[in-house]
């Protein structure tokens, strides 16, 4: 377990919480409010929940082509829940490109594990845009609910913290830890 500072931004009813680790940031949005926005405090991000070397991108469109652009991005990606669960990971995104090669996305996907087992996800993240090799990275956070009474429903409630890094060699990963 790992202690992390984190810094609120903003505060009106929810934060945008600004989460560095060894040397990654991670965007997230706090859903209370805070009363001072210069306070910094101490978080806990637990064992990796889930992690993924193999991921496709399964289709694109074009939402709106005016200031700000707007894609739906789905994606099918195949991996490891707490190193020993091989599941399915199906989702899409709706991502907003702003200015400075930053990307917005709001994503909505499930989880199923080889007996059937769901767990739904929702998740929001900041990527950015390379431009010295044109490769994204993308940190989020997502909260899981789970749909089972097997071995995925400890995931019910839980919130993670993620990292997507998507090569310009079409390279794929994405890793999420448990934020406690």
């Amino acid at each position: 377990m790992t202690l992390l500072k984190i810094s609120f931004l903003y505060a009106i009813f929810f934060s945008l919480v600004i989460v560095t680790w060894q040397g990654l940031t991670f965007v997230a949005i706090y859903a209370q409010p805070v009363q001072n926005s210069t306070n910094i405090e101490m978080i806990k991000i637990g064992d990796l929940l889930y992690s993924t070397n193999n991921g496709n991108v399964t289709n694109i469109r074009i939402l709106d082509t005016t200031d700000p652009i707007k894609t739906e991005v789905s994606f099918v990606e195949k991996g490891v829940i707490n190193g020993t669960i091989q599941v399915t990971n199906q989702g899409t995104y709706i991502e907003t490109y702003q200015s400075n090669n930053i990307i917005r996305g709001e994503g909505k996907g499930i989880i199923t594990a080889n007996n059937d087992e769901i767990v739904t996800w929702q998740a929001y993240d900041s990527g950015q845009l390379l431009e010295s090799n044109d490769s994204q990275i993308y940190h989020g956070i997502i909260f899981f609910n789970s749909h089972s009474l097997g071995k995925l429903s400890f995931l019910d409630n839980k919130v993670g913290l993620y990292i997507i890094e998507i090569g310009n060699d079409g390279s794929y990963s994405r890793h999420i830890w448990e934020w406690r």
